[in-house]
């Protein structure tokens, strides 16, 4: 959490769109919906794209090929 989010209680719920590699690894992420706080989102695809990892889509053929991911975070200072 931002330390700078915490002190002006920033809360909220951000919804991302992931591009993911042919290797599963982040290539783009856009904020769809946003948390009102643009600490808030740009935290959200800094933290996500350094840590998710996909298995690789395939095409019928079973060759990898890149893909899309939709998920949402909420963001909650913790009591």
């Amino acid at each position: 959490y931002k330390r700078q989010a915490v002190r002006r209680e920033q809360e909220g719920t951000a919804t991302y769109a992931l591009m993911v590699g042919t290797d599963g690894k982040v290539d783009n992420c856009r904020i769809t919906r946003s948390t009102g706080f643009e600490a808030l989102d740009q935290a959200t695809c800094r933290y996500i794209a350094r840590r998710a990892r996909f298995d690789p889509a395939t095409d019928s053929s079973g060759a990898e090929v890149s893909g899309t991911y939709n998920g949402t975070i909420t963001w909650q200072i913790p009591e």
